[in-house]
């Protein structure tokens, strides 16, 4: 199946496509790490390394997303 291109929310989808939802408590969290992983040179690198730079740009629109 080369070539299909999976949506923009994916990574939030479980095995079935379904929408993971957060509560208010989990967004809150969700979006502390998010800025402090952003904001920290080192949660960059992090990010980087483990995952790449496609996953830098995930989180900065997952944060603006629950922001």
């Amino acid at each position: 199946m080369a070539g299909k291109k999976k949506p923009d929310h994916a990574d939030m989808m479980n095995a079935t496509g379904e929408l993971f939802m957060l509560s208010k408590k989990e967004r809150i969290l969700l979006r502390t790490v998010l800025e402090m992983i952003l904001t920290s040179k080192t949660g960059k690198e992090f990010i980087l390394r483990k995952f790449g730079t496609e996953y830098i740009k995930t989180a900065e629109r997952l944060l603006e997303d629950i922001s």
